[in-house]
């Protein structure tokens, strides 16, 4: 009678240790159970690869409850950026977790999610956004001339009309972000006198692509500025990063004092 032999007489260890083979590979001896609920995490995932400061990166994976009852599992996000996230899932199903992260400083910038690494590119813009729009006109509404600074006299106010356009992408998409919107106009050299009343607006919410305005204010340079000239700065910042800017310079002319007398007897 032939002598029967067990497949386990000749495994180089015991089945009580595990599984011999890697478990991403998903093969597993037949006496192998899994716990009741195990995870893997798999297929890291960065998008996009490149971005200019201030815009969105998603970082995402997929989990998998390997095991044989529905369990919860937090998928750690770590590196340069720091976020946790639970996961609950029926055995034998996969979900994609992810997790959306803004650069604020240029350089590569390093990223893990349980064990899985990857980098992805931060960058400050080459140009100020073309977002930026500044109209310049009198009290009546006409066009002040202009090419470049725009001319006002001493004394004189002018009004300005800005607009702006949401130029954020997510994945080469239109994405809606809320704006911070700052105006203001200066003169003279550093650090510079304040020309008329800056205008903030906090938390506007821009949809992507859309143009907004006007945001509305005016200029009047004081008599005696006429030394030096100014300038009307307008930032769009997403928190406290700065996205998009814009100056337009400002030359201020001088006006003579014409002086006089009227005597009358």
């Amino acid at each position: 009678m032939p002598i029967a032999f067990k497949l386990e007489d000749w495994l180089p260890q015991e089945p009580s240790q595990g599984p011999p083979l890697p478990e991403f590979l998903g093969i597993f001896w037949p006496w192998y159970k899994p716990p009741a609920a195990e995870f893997t995490v798999s297929n890291l995932m960065i998008s996009p690869a490149e971005v200019n400061l201030g815009q969105v990166v998603t970082i995402s994976c997929t989990v998998t409850n390997i095991g044989t009852e529905a369990g919860s599992y937090k998928v750690e996000l770590r590196g340069d950026f720091m976020a946790d996230q639970e996961v609950e899932l029926a055995p034998g199903k996969s979900k994609i977790a992810s997790f959306e992260v803004i650069p604020t400083v240029a350089k590569s910038h390093s990223v893990s999610v349980d064990g899985l690494a990857g980098t992805f590119e931060g960058k400050a813009p080459e140009e100020p956004s073309n977002g930026i729009e500044i109209y310049w006109h009198d009290a009546l509404g006409n066009p002040l001339p202009r090419n470049s600074p725009v001319t006002i006299e001493e004394g004189q106010t002018a009004f300005f009309d800005v607009f702006i356009t949401n130029a954020s992408t997510k994945g080469g998409e239109p994405w809606p972000v809320t704006f911070d919107i700052l105006i203001g106009a200066s003169y003279g050299p550093p650090n510079y006198y304040p020309m008329g009343t800056p205008i903030m607006l906090p938390g506007e919410m821009f949809q992507g692509g859309e143009r907004r305005g006007p945001f509305s204010g005016s200029v009047t340079p004081i008599l005696g500025s006429a030394d030096w000239d100014g300038s009307l700065t307008v930032t769009v910042k997403v928190g406290t990063i700065s996205v998009a800017s814009a100056v337009d310079p400002i030359a201020i002319v001088f006006v003579p004092i014409i002086y006089g007398a009227v005597i009358e007897f």
